[in-house]
């Protein structure tokens, strides 16, 4: 799966479209992807952000199926939101997990499957701040139907990778893949035989 990015807003660059039309050549599958950024190349407001993504995805989707009919497709990116007050780009704040779970809800409304960011974190290194920016976002895209996240062992904005993350953030995908399963319920899970047997006095060991 080969990731082919619009540059925000609107613009696919000469490199871009050589790029996409080598991959399509070779018979690449394309994720699409948008990235404006809340409040510097996309608007201020969170809906019109989704918005824009969406037809950047779409200008992109549709370049590929006319040069390159039937080619699988996936709808990606992620659009990280500006602290006004720094200056920084964020890529873990509350809006952006917003972002995230519209997007892929986009993808959905499309018939796309999404290539969705999670893990990502503004901390520095592995710790708690870190740890519930990861569960967050993975919780953000997941639920909405994300068929896959990217980006694991980040750090800082993805800027650095930590080995030692890696692993953390693997448990955080198997922790959250785990909770959106839910409950299995159904004649032998709800296990009313084993129940009935032990009763009262005895235990379940």
């Amino acid at each position: 799966l080969c990731g082919i990015a619009v540059t925000s807003p609107l613009t696919i660059d000469k490199d871009t479209g050589d790029s996409l039309v080598f991959l399509l050549e070779k018979g690449a599958p394309v994720n699409c992807f948008g990235m404006p950024i809340a409040g510097v190349s996309g608007p201020i407001t969170l809906a019109g952000t989704v918005a824009q993504h969406t037809a950047e995805v779409l200008a992109l989707v549709t370049a590929v199926q006319l040069h390159t009919p039937g080619t699988p497709m996936a709808y990606g990116g992620m659009s990280p939101t500006l602290n006004l007050r720094t200056g920084n780009l964020s890529m873990a704040a509350p809006a952006v997990n917003l972002l995230a779970n519209a997007l892929t809800t986009m993808a959905t409304y499309y018939g796309l499957p999404a290539y969705n960011p999670a893990n990502y974190t503004d901390a520095f290194v592995p710790d708690v701040q870190c740890g519930v920016e990861k569960a967050m976002s993975a919780i953000a895209g997941m639920a909405a139907g994300s068929a896959v996240g990217m980006f694991g062992g980040d750090i800082h904005d993805a800027m650095t990778v930590s080995y030692e993350q890696l692993l953390i953030d693997y448990d955080i995908w198997e922790i959250v893949s785990r909770f959106l399963a839910g409950i299995q319920v159904n004649s032998e899970t709800l296990a009313q035989e084993a129940i009935e047997r032990i009763g009262h006095t005895g235990d379940m060991l």
